[in-house]
């Protein structure tokens, strides 16, 4: 499998778990299964963005190791408009452990619906019209 078709696998994968955390993010969440639904999706997604960063970063020979590392790099090349608020989702992952309390879950939550969601859509977008171009 070449580079560029491991980013593009990767980027179908990333579609289908946006699709999910977009549905999920269309209502506001009633119950804890619906809150524990969208920080599961977001997660999913998230985690999907930064693997397709690195792999279409290595599709442009930059190799690079950490999550972090991806960030930045995805940033310096114009992937992504603002590396603060990956970064950021990168380092509050771990509040998504703690969703069974109740006001980390809602603080998690608005932080998904406020800041991440539109941070994963942005990527998502901008990852699809360039596959588009290729």
């Amino acid at each position: 499998m070449s580079r560029d078709d491991r980013w593009q696998q990767r980027l179908q994968n990333l579609n289908r778990a946006y699709d999910c955390l977009a549905r999920a993010c269309a209502t506001a969440p009633e119950d804890e299964r619906q809150r524990a639904g969208i920080l599961h999706f977001f997660q999913m997604a998230f985690e999907l963005c930064w693997k397709t960063l690195k792999d279409k970063l290595a599709d442009e020979g930059i190799d690079v190791a950490s999550p972090k590392e991806t960030i930045k790099q995805a940033f310096a090349v114009g992937l992504i408009q603002d590396a603060e608020p990956w970064l950021d989702a990168l380092l509050t992952r771990n509040i998504f452990t703690h969703a069974y309390n109740e006001e980390m879950a809602q603080q998690a939550l608005k932080r998904v619906m406020d800041d991440y969601f539109p941070m994963v859509r942005a990527c998502v977008q901008h990852l699809n019209s360039l596959a588009h171009e290729e």
